[in-house]
């Protein structure tokens, strides 16, 4: 699998940005990615060392649309959460430049 198609995006919430303080990251990556696509990706991308990697699937979810009459889904997805070595910093959009 290729480094860049491993890392979809970040996750905002309350709860991610209290653990970015123990290093610790939350993103949603590729659902065919495993725990060793991930901690390659990191240190290939972004030159940072990935210690720990937990990984979670996230299951679709069916609910009603605001005033409409059909069902909406949201897609399954995969979520994990990166601890990183003590003092290595890691930043969503900036990319390690590859020789």
């Amino acid at each position: 699998m290729d480094f860049s198609q491993v890392i979809k995006k970040p996750v905002a919430t309350e709860k991610s940005s209290r653990a970015e303080q123990s290093n610790k990251h939350t993103l949603v990556v590729n659902s065919k990615a495993t725990k060793i696509d991930i901690k390659r990706a990191f240190k290939m991308l972004y030159g940072v060392d990935a210690i720990k990697v937990n990984s979670v699937r996230v299951p679709s979810k069916s609910r009603w649309g605001k005033g409409r009459k059909e069902m909406e889904k949201r897609p399954e997805s995969k979520k994990v959460i990166v601890t990183l070595k003590a003092g290595q910093k890691f930043e969503f959009n900036k990319l390690k430049t590859v020789k």
